[in-house]
């Protein structure tokens, strides 16, 4: 499912995301096991970078508001989502054969997608809880990448995103009670 999911933030929202194939191998006991093999991306955590270079900030605005809508646009449709929103999942710099730096969401483990019912499930409360504890770190996220650039930018298109899933949380939030 992770490799699906992936690919469709790759094609349908534009997200870099590194490609993801699934081997039959063996781990270190001898134990036949699916092994996922990822590109490398040689780059720098966004969280670790201390500054961003002001002329990739359309880069970031774009990756963050891809993010945003694929996040948004799932969370309507009730399908699985990227979760694990924080900017030490993605990394600004290139794989091999890229000819420049991209914004790329690393983290491509099954465990950093999720549903609504997984979550109310897991911490209880309902949807719009749910939804609005993940914009809050999102806004956070955002926020903290926004502090990177000298100087400070803000992405606009990631930041009207980030609105349209604040004002989505509070319709969630007002229905139910």
């Amino acid at each position: 499912m992770s490799k699906e999911f992936f690919d469709r933030l790759r094609t349908t929202y534009d997200i870099s995301v590194p490609d993801i194939n699934l081997v039959l191998g063996r781990n270190d006991k001898g134990q036949d096991r699916m092994l996922m093999v990822v590109d490398k991306i040689e780059g720098q955590s966004i969280e670790e970078s201390r500054l961003l270079p002001a002329e990739a900030k359309e880069k970031f605005d774009s990756f963050y508001a891809s993010l945003f809508s694929s996040i948004l646009d799932d969370y309507r449709a009730n399908r699985f989502f990227f979760s694990d929103v924080d900017n030490s999942q993605f990394v600004y710099g290139r794989k091999q054969g890229d000819s420049e730096d991209s914004v790329y969401l690393v983290d491509v483990e099954p465990k950093s997608i999720a549903s609504i019912d997984l979550l109310v499930s897991m911490k209880g409360g309902g949807p719009g809880h749910i939804f609005h504890d993940l914009i809050g770190l999102c806004g956070k996220t955002l926020s903290d990448v926004e502090k990177k650039f000298s100087p400070p930018q803000k992405p606009w298109k990631a930041r009207s995103k980030f609105e349209e899933m604040r004002s989505y949380a509070e319709e969630l939030l007002d229905a139910e009670g």
